[in-house]
């Protein structure tokens, strides 16, 4: 998921790191791991249309009625 999100530019690592309770260090090892796999995949995710700075603002912004692309 941190992968998705970091390829979608919806925010920085260390708000990644926030958001899953974990350091900026296990973000970058888990996008360096997983990208190769995703990057198979033909579907390609489209840009954020905000970048968020805070994971308290990426909380915030989701609703349960949204839809996931791709």
């Amino acid at each position: 998921m941190a992968t998705a999100l970091s390829q979608r530019d919806l925010c920085n690592q260390q708000t990644l790191a926030d958001l899953f309770g974990v350091s900026r260090g296990t973000i970058r090892n888990a996008i360096e791991d997983v990208r190769p796999l995703l990057e198979q995949d033909p579907c390609v995710p489209t840009l954020a249309q905000r970048r968020f700075t805070t994971a308290t603002d990426v909380l915030a912004s989701v609703t349960g009625d949204s839809e996931t692309p791709c």
